[in-house]
Parts: C-alpha cells; structure tokens; sequence
C-alpha cells in the first residue's frame, strides 16, 4: 500500500515532513501576534449555516469537509505537504491488520464552545448525520465507509467494505465534528438560521444574511497551540462581506475596505493594480509560483441534451476555441492551455506512454474491449497563424456534415430532425463575457449560434444543481492523488443526480470502470497509470473544451494592515497563516 501513514498523521505521496509532537507547521511565524481585524469578501450568497445540505446557501467559513473557522476536524492537511494530514481533533490513529477499519483516538482536551468535551459519540454521530442525511454527494464520499461505532469515550472507529483503504481513510480524516446534543437529525436536515455548536478557533460573532458575517476568535481556545495551528489564526475578528459584483468587490479592496484579494481575471491583474496604494507600497501585489496540481478548467458540455449526444459535434467545437489569439489579446500571455484532467501532474494523458496506457486498459477493460485510437493524445492545439486556425475550422466542418448537418440560410441545422445547432452558455458573472466574443463569432463562420446567458449567483447555482443548461464553464482544484472526486466528476451514477459533480452528464460503463480502478489502486506508481489512462478516456469523449490554467497565484493586500508568515506554502496559500500589523492590533 502506498499510503505512508504513521499513528500521527498520513500522506498518499511523499513520507510525512513532521514527527510526533512537531511545534509548527515550516511556514508559519510560530510567535504571530494575535489580535486586529481581517476583512474578505466573498461573490457567493449565504442565507443559513449548514454546508451539507443541498437547500440553501451556506455561509463562508463552514466548510463541509475538513476544518473551518467553527468546526474542527479529526485531522488538518498541510498546504505544505503534497498529501499529508495530521492529527487535530484525533490525537492518533491506528489502522486495523486487514485494513478494513481505522481507530481515532481524541484529544481529552478537544472540547465544543461551550465547554463540553468533544466525544466519540460525537463523531458517530456526525458520520451518520452527514453520511444518511446529507446531500446525494456524500453518499459517494462515504460509499465505502460501512460506519461508525463509540468504542470508549475518546475512541471511534471506522469500518469499511474494502481493504482499498486510500480512499475511505482520506474522506473520514476530514470528517468535522457536530455536537451530538446540539444536531438532532430534523435540524440537520433543514437550513440552519443557528449556527451549530462550534469546536474551532472561531464562533459566529454578528450576521446578516446575504450581506456580512463576522467571527470572533476563542479566546484560550483548546487548539490554539497544537502543531496545526501554531502561528495560524492569528485576528480576533475575521469579517466576509459579500459582494454580487466583481469590480464592486475589486473597488472595495481598492478603496481598503477590504485586506486581501486572490485575482484571477487577468485582465484585472494587469490593469487594475497600479492605484495609489500601490504606487505608495500600502498594498504589495504578489505573484506566488503555484506548485500544486493545476485545476481543471473547461467549458462543460451537457451530454445529454440533443445538440450534444453527438461526440462528433463536441470535438468540433472544442477544437474551435483559438487560445493562441486569446492569450495574447485577452489574457495578456499569462495563462496556458489546459489539455489534461490533471494539468502539471506527471499523469496527465499528454505524456502517458503508451505501453503503459495499453497495459492498464487491457487489465481494467479487457483485451480486445477497448478502442485503441485511446493509444492517442488528445491535443489542443495553439493556432500560430491564421491560416492554421483556418484549417481547423475545415476540419470542424467537416464533422458537423458526418454528424449530419447541414447548412440552410447560413445557419447548421440536422438533416433528418431539422434541428439547429446551438446553444447557450450559462454564467454568474458579466465579467467573464469578453472572453467568449471571438469564440462566439468563430462558432457563427460554421452556421453554429451561441449566446451569453448571465443569471444571479443564486439561480446560477441552483441551475447547475438541476443540471439545467446547455454549457457552463466550471473550474475544479487538482489534487496528487486523484480518487473519489473523479466518480463524483464522471460517473454516470453521478450524471442525474441533483448537486452531482457530473457537468457534461457523460454516462460510459468504461469510465465508471477505470474510476473504480483508480479507487482500488494500491500503489502510488498504479494510481498514475490509472488516472492518465481515465485521463485519456476521458478526453477521446469531448465531454468538455479544456479551456486554461496559470501556475501563478495572483494575490494583493494591505500591508498597512496584514503581514504575510515568513514564507508562502508550497502548495497554496494559507489567509489564516497571516498576522495583524502592529498599528492593526
């Protein structure tokens, strides 16, 4: 088994960098200060407190898995690390001989808000409630997790119906923890106009609905010295305002009402941070290398409407996207195009051999059950000249007719149904729009219509849920150990169901095979042959037009008012490492 796991802590890819006992994370100022104000924003709406249901929008600083501001979790994961957990809320842990069940041992100083000890009973209890009453989605989080069981008072353990531990082990090591007292299973179910009964750094402190949350650091909180913690958060006050508009939100930071901002439009990067404050040294704009898997990016493709079901018809128009010419117009030569679900991951099926790739679809698939043009990488090309990007929009064409289209008064209508070909993108933001307006022009040169649909966060939120679109671009965090979220992003068990994570709707036995492959996989070495052999699968469907990535992190704040830990993690950023300024406190 590949998972390098000590009673302490684990990692799926590298050995653990921390021993028992360790004082801090590498990157913190272990002696911050604590004290002062932090103020982010957040473009999401919230109207309740509950992040694992499907109703409702939850407010920021809950997170549904792993810790947050209010809950705590059994372990912490290290931004440092590439894979590695360590005890938080569990002192330890000890995985059974036959694999097939794990034993947290808590903390005896781990306790909720209002002093009460944090349990076993506790943490069974929030396994079934999250597990049995939560959205559909971690039903497949858990599916291998059989239950929970208080053996004593400061020791649960899991089962599970597979000795493939990886990832079973790594879905209950972020489990956060609900008070048992506090969460019945009625008010669980509905939106929360309460919050829970917290365990970590942080308790609500005032709220209004949609607009702004504060919280309130604990004071002598029980976590405040553990090596996870150490040097993280820092502020007595940390404040979400929400903002339904971008360049209000940007306006807002430039204006200091807020402390810090993570850019990701590159325009804005480029021609927006040259204010004032700027000039003046108040705000220090950062470009961090980003070491982490990059995320996938794409304009998702919904399969299972009619202008889609064809593949023919989705390679046509993925292939029409011309990246050279947006890059250099729109993006300001800071982006590269995505063509992997994995991008920058040393198993993304650009580069898997195809030895390899034979191999493992022989042993997942069949002899003789696959096709081999997968032995072929799928490539977005970088159109360098005009006439190269004219040549593809031939070859696009030339699909769109043995797909069966025609043209009729300059528009691509089906010959046997009669239907034209197009379709809507679906967006939250009008920010985004300028991207598409080349993209769009170059669709109508083929006879094919798309437009912009630009709806409020809300009903863009609940659309995606009821699968209730045409297109939509939606970027997801890479990860070094691909595993679980891949079912929840290309399964067909994941394809209906509301809140699934299935966006292209793409249902293939095949795929749902190498998924389950890649869940069993034991060795780190076979876990990459298997996720580029998805990868690739995945890819030869078009379920998708791979669209960019960046591997800079763009960031600006106030150091008038924050100040950075010593060094940036190696795989993210961490707010909570930062520390108020001396004139802040």
């Amino acid at each position: 088994m590949s998972l390098r796991a000590d009673h302490h802590g684990y990692s799926v890819t590298l050995p653990l960098k921390h021993k028992p006992d360790f004082s801090h994370y590498d990157y913190v100022n272990p002696d911050a200060p604590k004290g002062g104000k932090l103020k982010l924003t957040t473009i999401a709406t919230f109207d309740n407190y509950n992040p694992f249901i499907i109703a409702g929008d939850s407010v920021p600083g809950i997170a549904p898995l792993g810790g947050s501001f209010l809950l705590a979790s059994l372990t912490s994961s290290n931004p440092d690390e590439q894979t590695a957990h360590y005890g938080y809320v569990a002192k330890s842990f000890e995985i059974a001989k036959d694999k097939k069940s794990v034993t947290f041992v808590l903390r005896p100083e781990a306790k909720f808000h209002d002093g009460s000890q944090i349990t076993a009973e506790d943490v069974a209890h929030t396994f079934d409630l999250i597990k049995n009453h939560g959205s559909p989605i971690y039903r497949n989080v858990f599916r291998e997790v059989t239950g929970a069981k208080a053996l004593s008072k400061d020791r649960v353990q899991f089962t599970f119906s597979t000795s493939k531990i990886r990832e079973p082990l790594d879905a209950v090591m972020l489990l956060p923890i609900l008070s048992k007292k506090d969460m019945t299973v009625e008010r669980f179910k509905k939106p929360m106009s309460k919050p829970p009964l917290g365990s970590g750094p942080y308790k609500v402190a005032d709220v209004s609905m949609g607009r702004k949350i504060t919280y309130q650091r604990v004071k002598d909180w029980w976590g405040e010295k553990l090596g996870v913690n150490r040097g993280r958060f820092n502020f007595d006050e940390v404040t979400y305002l929400q903002f339904r508009d971008h360049d209000v939100e940007l306006k807002s930071f430039q204006a200091g009402d807020t402390d810090f901002r993570s850019e990701n439009i590159a325009k804005k990067w480029a021609n927006a941070y040259s204010f004032e404050a700027v000039k003046k040294g108040d705000v220090v704009r950062v470009e961090q290398l980003d070491k982490n898997v990059g995320g996938f990016q794409a304009l998702y493709w919904n399969t299972q409407r009619p202008q889609f079901q064809d593949v023919r018809v989705r390679e046509a128009i993925s292939q029409v996207l011309d990246f050279q010419w947006l890059n250099k117009n729109v993006f300001y030569s800071q982006y590269q195009r995505v063509e992997s679900l994995f991008p920058r991951a040393p198993f993304s099926q650009v580069t898997a051999k195809p030895e390899d790739l034979e191999k493992t679809y022989d042993k997942y698939l069949g002899k003789g059950k696959w096709n081999k043009k997968l032995l072929i990488p799928i490539r977005f090309p970088n159109y360098k000249t005009p006439k190269a990007f004219r040549d593809r929009l031939r070859t696009s064409a030339k699909l769109l007719r043995e797909a069966g289209y025609v043209h009729k008064k300059g528009k691509l209508v089906h010959g046997k149904t009669g239907q034209s070909l197009d379709f809507e993108i679906l967006m939250f933001s009008a920010d985004g729009k300028h991207i598409y307006m080349k993209f769009i022009e170059d669709l109508e040169t083929l006879g094919i219509e798309a437009q912009l649909r630009v709806v409020d966060t809300a009903q863009y939120i609940r659309r995606i849920e009821d699968k209730n679109y045409d297109a939509v671009s939606v970027a997801f965090p890479g990860t070094f150990s691909p595993g679980l979220e891949q079912r929840e992003f290309w399964s067909s068990a994941a394809a209906d169901r509301p809140g699934g994570r299935n966006l292209s709707r793409l249902k293939d036995p095949q795929i749902d095979q190498l998924i389950e492959a890649l869940l069993n996989a034991d060795e780190y070495e076979e876990i990459q042959k298997v996720a580029a052999a998805l990868d690739r699968f995945v890819m030869h469907q078009y379920p998708v037009m791979p669209q960019w990535t960046s591997a800079i992190e763009r960031l600006a704040y106030w150091k008038t008012k924050i100040t950075p830990p010593p060094r940036f993690p190696e795989y993210g950023i961490d707010i909570m490492s930062f520390y108020a300024t001396e004139e802040n406190r």
